[in-house]
């Protein structure tokens, strides 16, 4: 979709108040000052259409890879299925930040730790310098998943080092291991 249609396509939304009806397949939309006269809802090869540059002009506006654009799809239509969670759903950049940091971060290390203290497995470890200059150890683990049933390579980590000594590298791993 060409940038141009989109911007037209927005203007044209934000100048309309829609509402759904889906109990009684009616769309009604109007300007926001004016009744709005109920209309039967469009077919479904335009509402797939419409929805299809709804993903594409986020994609675009927010710079993100054509690559991302299935992900989108399954997610929102996962987000569907509980449409009054939906509504009341937000998160602002703090805590999304803190939700994927001491959440679902921690829940992930939390279960690969625990997988692995039961099976033999190896650590990829590879210490660099940020765009920050700041010094990186990645970590990598490559352990059999019982529970997966394969073999499993997943990043572990990346640990912010003060300086880079076996001594410090071994302190870092081992309050990572360590939980």
């Amino acid at each position: 979709m060409h940038p141009k249609h989109v911007k037209l396509w927005k203007i044209q939304q934000q100048n309309m108040h829609i509402e759904i009806a889906r109990a009684d397949n009616i769309i009604v939309a109007a300007p926001h000052n004016n009744s709005a006269q109920p209309r039967s809802i469009p077919p479904l090869c335009n509402r797939i259409a419409q929805d299809q540059a709804l993903i594409l002009g986020f994609i675009a506006e927010n710079s993100l890879p054509l690559s991302v654009t299935s992900g989108i799809i399954k997610l929102a239509q996962e987000l569907a299925k509980d449409p009054k969670a939906l509504a009341e759903l937000s998160m602002d950049r703090t805590s999304a930040s803190y939700k994927l940091t001491h959440g679902v971060k921690k829940t992930i290390l939390d279960e690969v730790l625990e997988e692995i203290r039961n099976v033999p497995f190896s650590l990829n470890i590879d210490e660099a310098t940020s765009k920050t200059n700041k010094r990186v150890l990645g970590v990598l683990v490559s352990y059999w998943s019982e529970k997966h049933e394969r073999m499993v390579v997943q990043h572990l980590a990346a640990l912010e080092l003060i300086s880079v000594t076996a001594e410090s590298l071994f302190s870092a791993l081992d309050g990572l291991l360590k939980g």
